[in-house]
């Protein structure tokens, strides 16, 4: 992780001491920082200490159950209390609620369950405290994308590390085109398949093209994106000439592409259909691998920038 987030771990303790220990060691192996006032937060003589240390949770994880627990002197319960201060404070919570049987659903817990749905508050049911943790263990992706969400909405992530982010999404699609190419380049190599007179460069930039091919950006960065958007357009040009010339002589071979899949790469039969000429393909040919070689250099270049950024 980029850095840890702190979860706050809300609920009454005598009926959640055994599963709040659970959750505290779950979310330590998976990189989060779990706040508990009755492991992590430091003694202090203020008795609402650990209302102070709920406002630096990056989220909290709320739990309850049947115990409404002790009023203070609000006339709240203390996880009620840590419930509105949460809320007031805009910190992203999720809220996992005991579902018990009868008309009397967590009685004692009524008045939170109220303000809950007062606030369109939604929350998780669970059967018991192994059912609770594995919904905790299933949504981890969701709180973790929850809390990058509420970082982002208060500018609380440092620009370097947002740059850092986006940079690393980029690098990340951007290196599914590379190994869809350099596949592509091992099979035209290893099996001296003809980039002209067999439809591996359809097989290949086909998906490649239907894939980056809409009006919806692909990356943050632009320059990447337009260089990939110029190689497209060199690409469907090659194909829809590919198209009108050359057709299928029934002949092919299986290939596996990680990216992609399956592809199969049939020779291609010469009609003559289109105005361009043998050397038109090779010029084409040309411009294409130019132009994604440009494209490797700025993923290049994105990648080393990423890795610099602390």
């Amino acid at each position: 992780m980029i850095f840890r987030p702190k979860i706050f771990i809300s609920s009454t303790f005598s009926e959640n001491k055994k599963i709040r220990d659970n959750i505290r060691k779950f979310f330590y192996s998976v990189g989060a920082e779990p706040l508990l006032y009755e492991h992590e937060l430091t003694p202090s003589i203020n008795p609402k200490v650990y209302r102070t240390n709920l406002l630096d949770a990056d989220f909290v994880i709320m739990i309850v159950k049947d115990d409404y627990g002790t009023t203070t002197e609000c006339g709240l319960s203390g996880i009620h209390e840590e419930y509105r201060i949460a809320v007031n404070n805009n910190i992203p919570l999720h809220v996992y609620l005991k579902a018990n049987e009868g008309p009397n659903n967590n009685a004692e817990a009524n008045p939170l369950i109220e303000d809950l749905k007062k606030d369109g508050i939604s929350f998780y049911y669970f059967k018991d405290d192994r059912d609770l943790l594995k919904r905790l263990k299933e949504t981890t992706f969701t709180i973790a994308k929850d809390i990058m969400i509420s970082q982002l909405d208060n500018n609380r992530i440092p620009e370097n590390i947002v740059y850092k982010l986006a940079s690393e999404k980029d690098y990340n699609k951007a290196m599914e085109v590379i190994n869809i190419v350099e596949e592509m380049q091992r099979i035209h190599a290893d099996y001296d398949l003809d980039y002209i007179t067999t439809d591996l460069i359809t097989s290949c930039f086909g998906p490649i093209c239907f894939e980056f091919k809409s009006p919806r950006h692909k990356f943050n960065n632009w320059e990447l994106e337009t260089q990939l958007h110029k190689i497209i357009e060199i690409a469907e040009d090659f194909m829809n000439h590919s198209g009108t010339d050359y057709t299928l002589n029934g002949q092919h071979r299986e290939f596996v592409l990680n990216i992609i899949g399956k592809i199969y790469v049939g020779n291609l039969l010469y009609n003559k259909c289109s105005d361009w000429a043998y050397d038109d393909y090779c010029e084409s040919l040309k411009n294409l691998f130019e132009e994604y070689d440009k494209f490797v250099s700025i993923v290049k270049n994105i990648k080393v920038e990423s890795d610099i950024i602390r």
